[in-house]
């Protein structure tokens, strides 16, 4: 919640801090509008940390499903379901397989790929404050319905 990822990251969360959340803290005060910063941030965290569980959970049934039975057409359909940016990837060890299913080198190799391939999706960093600074916005437009809110968008020097 205190990290951002690059400059044009944390430029635009201050700037909507500076917009939106100067003036709710004069209204709230600074202990509530901390307060509220901490929840939504936290509450932003847990909710993240809740879909990972939930996604990390279906795709690890799904691969103990394939390492008690290796197959193929079953390691082509998990990647299809879980991972289908990777297909073109495996193609030319998928069709290896294909052609000779019963090679222990390839179950052994499936099995290592299905566990990067986990690591990979488990090791994916949540990182910025974004949320908590985007919630600002809803209690803004409610306290301020007939506020203007300019948009300065960069003229095109071309």
């Amino acid at each position: 919640m205190f990290l951002h990822g690059e400059f044009s990251h944390i430029f635009f969360n201050m700037f909507a801090l500076w917009m939106f959340g100067y003036t709710l803290e004069n209204v709230w005060g600074g202990k509530r509008f901390l307060t509220y910063y901490l929840i939504t941030g936290i509450g932003a965290a847990l909710v993240h940390m809740l879909v990972m569980y939930i996604s990390i959970s279906g795709i690890q049934s799904d691969a103990a499903a394939l390492v008690k039975a290796p197959d193929p057409a079953l390691f082509s359909a998990f990647v299809d379901n879980h991972f289908p940016g990777f297909k073109s990837q495996l193609f030319d060890f998928m069709n290896a397989w294909t052609a000779d299913p019963t090679n222990g080198e390839y179950i052994n190799k499936a099995s290592g790929y299905i566990n990067d391939l986990i690591n990979l999706q488990m090791d994916v960093p949540t990182v910025g404050a974004s949320v908590p600074f985007s919630a600002f916005f809803w209690p803004f437009g409610m306290m301020f319905p007939n506020s203007l809110i300019y948009l300065l968008l960069f003229p095109n020097q071309g």
